[in-house]
């Protein structure tokens, strides 16, 4: 599986405005975004390596067609491909959305199949600072585990000028029999030549115990 989002990771860096979330893409637009981090357990000696590929294109317009492919050191991986619809009218500000996702997930040497349901809100503000802020809310069933995975993040992003943005993740889930997980990240987003921009982040998760996180990834449009 690694060796295939290397694969995806090449194919998708191609010469990528706005971020991932429920706005729909205009017709023919894709947004692709490559990310790494290196993680660290604040007890241990011991650090973990998980890579993420997300892509997003617009097929006319309303809908949205995607794929979110992740691997990581610690033996879990997933690969889904995803529709997205929008439930408001299109010219509201705010912007509501819902989809679904199906594909495969592997745990160590055993994989099975996949789905997720979500529900996505958002829009853009201007205030002191322009920005945008979203909230996903999601269930994943995995035939790896009998209980289902139930997600809600939330992003806020500001724009202090044409080339920085800073944002903002927390990122939730929780399983029946496991630890729930908590992520706060902040992320500062440069904006590099060709609709590229250049994502830099420190994280702290707590999920059982407390790790530390760096983050290094690109976001492209086009």
């Amino acid at each position: 599986m690694c060796r295939g989002i290397v694969l995806l990771a090449c194919l998708l860096w191609l010469p990528l405005s706005a971020v991932a979330g429920p706005w729909p893409r205009d017709e023919g637009a894709w947004f692709t975004s490559i990310t790494g981090t290196y993680r660290f357990a604040s007890d241990a000696a011991s650090a973990a390596i998980d890579g993420t590929i997300y892509a997003e294109y617009g097929l006319n317009g309303r809908l949205t067609l995607g794929i979110d492919a992740m691997d990581d050191t610690s033996g879990y991986s997933h690969v889904y491909t995803f529709a997205r619809l929008p439930v408001l009218p299109l010219e509201r500000r705010l912007k509501l959305a819902a989809g679904v996702g199906l594909g495969t997930s592997r745990r160590t040497k055993e994989s099975g199949t996949m789905m997720r349901l979500e529900l996505s809100a958002g829009r853009d503000f201007n205030t002191r600072r322009s920005g945008w802020w979203s909230v996903v809310a999601a269930v994943e069933n995995h035939d790896l585990w009998e209980a289902r995975l139930i997600k809600f993040d939330a992003t806020v992003g500001l724009i202090l000028s044409p080339k920085i943005k800073l944002i903002t993740d927390l990122e939730t889930s929780q399983r029946d029999n496991t630890d729930d997980a908590t992520t706060l990240r902040g992320s500062v987003a440069w904006a590099l030549r060709d609709a590229r921009h250049l994502i830099v982040g420190l994280e702290v998760q707590d999920a059982g115990s407390r790790s530390y996180g760096l983050r290094l990834g690109f976001w492209r449009s086009f």
